[in-house]
């Protein structure tokens, strides 16, 4: 007899938080939503009952290849060129249950996964939601996994209620999902704007190109936290996808495969609640998981003869790297401090309002080591830089009702206002020296000029300049150009860096980095993803925030 676990039937009485704090319901979907499966009572873990047909099957198909998301965090996306989530975990523990081995093919938009699946070109997909059209090329498991689904606006949209909410609203759509074929059979009159990346379509909602963005509370929400897009909220169920507000995740085979989907379920049923329990656990906000680091004999003697190491700290970066109360502080200063703890190295950070001069103590090897830094070719002269660890958009910044910034041409005209020694400023002034540049040491500075029309344009991050914008209540500014110009292929790039002779403090750091899990990482996004929207204004007296 077969136990069905349902700890979603309890979301219903966690809708009350969406006005409360949608970042929360990040933590309790990665540890209660995760605990909707099916086990057998038996809970098989080697004995599975295959027929002599299935492993003859087997045997004549040693490898099979699966669909691997390039960014459905955390569920099925790609770090470091490696298959990682929550869904691609749960496929190989079914697939080593049954003696499958897994190739995963990723590299390529959702939408153009499914259609080789559906040629035939790859055997197995997941993390999908059965439909008539897809029950066409694909044949199902039981479902692994209930997500709801939500729609996303602007803080201060008004609330979806109904599907008549929806009209007469730019709805951001990903291509490929479920979701958006439903709409455009079933509601021809939605003005449907289809992204190709989920980042994509809440950018898209963040710059007002669409009005609202449906699609899974788990993934949505975990993106922008990780991304800080603080302006965003839930602000309605999905009333008009007739899934009762869930979709539930399959694993699925190519049609002409179907010995292959009652071989995976007989995998999938031998899953115990332990190992799934696991799961969830590791891909969730909280980890118990202990890793050993493999370091060599030469980094545990230099560790041993270094127990601490000096880093950079930026005045004003909140939230990402800042000084508040003489104490360095930010996503990035817990990210370090993280690695730092689990390597066994204590940290102390300097501090100075200047970047250039934080930077020039890097080059002269009075710091050991950088971070919050973009690769570039001149800076790579003096710095080792590490693999990405978040990623955080340039954007231009003008007063509302400026024109679009959607070109280098754009600039051309207008005051610039720009922080001395970052990127924009190092590319603009080295290549773009026409172009009318204002330095600045202050961002808070540069934005009062910006409100006040001394500069028409500001460039800076997107993260830090929102949390800017709203901590010091200004009301007339907005992102009015979304890509910075030129583009780069390390745009938005955030890495740790450090010093040319100290080669084996930078490999000591990246054994440290991917020490870290994916939920632990998650869980410092949260975290300050949760600081910038109830701190932001927290020198405010109550009467004042009622006014």
């Amino acid at each position: 007899m077969e136990n069905k676990v349902k700890v979603l039937k309890s979301f219903k009485s966690v809708k009350r938080f969406y006005k409360v704090s949608s970042a929360a319901i990040v933590h309790f979907l990665l540890i209660t939503f995760f605990l909707s499966f099916t086990v057998n009572a038996q809970d098989i873990l080697s004995n599975v009952d295959l027929s002599a047909e299935e492993r003859q099957w087997i045997s004549e198909h040693p490898i099979l290849t699966a669909t691997n998301n390039m960014d459905l965090v955390p569920l099925d996306f790609v770090r470091d060129n490696i298959p990682k989530g929550f869904a691609i975990d749960y496929l190989n523990l079914a697939a080593k249950n049954v003696g499958l081995n897994i190739e995963y093919k990723n590299g390529l938009s959702w939408d153009e996964l499914v259609k080789k699946v559906q040629n035939k070109e790859i055997d197995i997909t997941h993390s999908l939601m059965i439909n008539e059209e897809r029950e066409e090329y694909l044949n199902f498991t039981k479902p692994y996994l209930d997500i709801p689904i939500v729609n996303f606006g602007r803080k201060g949209s008004s609330r979806i209620n109904s599907i008549a909410d929806m009209e007469n609203k730019r709805i951001g759509v990903i291509q490929g999902w479920a979701i958006t074929d439903y709409y455009r059979e079933n509601h021809p009159e939605f003005e449907l704007i289809e992204y190709s990346t989920i980042k994509d379509a809440l950018n898209g909602l963040s710059s007002k190109e669409v009005d609202v963005v449906t699609g899974s509370l788990f993934t949505l929400e975990y993106f922008i936290s990780q991304n800080f897009m603080n302006d965003l909220e839930v602000i309605g169920d999905d009333y008009a996808f007739n899934s009762n507000n869930i979709v539930e995740h399959r694993i699925a085979t190519r049609k002409d495969y179907p010995i292959l989907r009652d071989i995976l379920q007989k995998g999938m049923d031998a899953i115990t609640f332990e190992e799934y329990k696991l799961l969830a656990e590791r891909w969730g906000t909280k980890t118990e998981i202990v890793q050993n680091i493999d370091f060599t004999k030469e980094e545990l003697q230099w560790i041993k003869e270094n127990q601490t190491i000096r880093i950079t700290n930026k005045t004003e970066m909140a939230p990402i790297d800042f000084n508040q109360g003489g104490g360095a502080t930010g996503l990035s200063i817990d990210y370090i401090n993280l690695i730092a703890e689990k390597i066994g190295i204590k940290t102390e950070y300097v501090n100075d309002p200047n970047w250039n001069r934080l930077l020039e103590l890097v080059k002269n090897k009075e710091l050991d080591m950088t971070h919050s830094l973009v690769k570039t070719d001149e800076r790579e002269e003096y710095l080792n830089f590490t693999k990405p660890y978040l990623h955080v958009p340039w954007v231009y910044f003008g007063r509302k009702g400026d024109p679009k910034i959607n070109s280098i041409m754009d600039l051309e005209g207008k005051k610039i206002g720009v922080i001395e020694g970052s990127l924009p400023w190092n590319i603009y002034n080295r290549d773009y020296d026409h172009l009318n540049i204002k330095g600045y040491q202050s961002a808070d500075i540069a934005l009062n000029d910006l409100s006040s029309g001394v500069i028409d344009i500001y460039i800076n991050l997107v993260a830090t300049t929102n949390y800017k914008i709203k901590r010091n209540l200004i009301t007339n500014i907005e992102v009015n150009g979304k890509d910075f110009y030129p583009k780069s292929k390390n745009q938005g790039e955030f890495r740790l860096a450090f010093n040319k002779d100290r080669g084996i403090l930078k490999s000591i750091f990246e054994k440290g980095m991917d020490a870290v899990t994916e939920g632990e990482f998650s869980a410092l996004s949260t975290q300050w993803y949760t600081h910038i929207n109830y701190n932001i204004n927290i020198n405010l007296s109550a009467e004042e925030r009622a006014w």
